[in-house]
């Protein structure tokens, strides 16, 4: 998953399916939009945000199911 939000461009919608995902740094991309189908779990596996967006210039929408822990 971290390698579909890095190679997204701007305005995209990333489409996550059921699963684990283990994350160690954060997911979000500037102007990137996510969906997560019911069944994602996403763990991050160090400390820190699953969605950092302190730097963003636009938005960031999350929408869906997922399930989300962190450390």
């Amino acid at each position: 998953m971290y390698s579909a939000s890095v190679a997204t461009p701007s305005g995209s919608l990333v489409i996550v399916n059921p699963g684990n995902y283990p994350v160690s740094s954060s997911i979000a991309k500037d102007g990137v939009s996510y969906y997560f189908h019911p069944g994602t779990i996403v763990e991050k596996t160090i400390a820190g945000r699953i969605f950092d967006y302190s730097s963003f210039s636009s938005s960031l929408c999350i929408l869906g199911y997922g399930s989300f822990t962190s450390v």
